[in-house]
């Protein structure tokens, strides 16, 4: 009986090694590798709408200024209307962190400039 018991424990403890060490091996995870033609069609789409120009200004704004908007102002930025269209898309601080409005610091804005047909 008890050769049996110490025979079971053995093919228990057994598998619980092969189940333990299977995991072990399928934990690596790599991205998936981006392929060169994707790059190539990302640098000719930017090179061919190099013929029009969007900038922007820094620009300093009081926190008492009840009348700016960062999210509906143009402010600062230089672009032809009737060739693009300008969109905000997203607001952080210089830490990468939430756009506040009621509390002071710099914040980063990202617009998106997209050419009108």
């Amino acid at each position: 009986m008890k050769v049996r018991k110490l025979k079971t424990r053995i093919a228990a403890f057994g598998l619980a090694v092969l189940m333990g060490a299977s995991t072990l091996s399928s934990a690596n995870a790599f991205a998936a590798e981006q392929t060169g033609s994707e790059q190539q069609t990302e640098v000719q789409a930017v090179t061919s709408q190099k013929d029009t120009s969007v900038t922007a200004d820094d620009i300093t704004k009081a926190v008492s200024d009840d009348t700016f908007a960062v999210e509906t102002s143009m402010e600062g930025i230089h672009y032809d209307t009737e060739k693009e269209e300008v969109t905000l898309v997203n607001i952080k601080d210089e830490n990468g962190g939430e756009y506040h409005s009621d509390k002071a610091g710099t914040y980063i804005a990202t617009y998106m400039v997209v050419p009108k047909d």
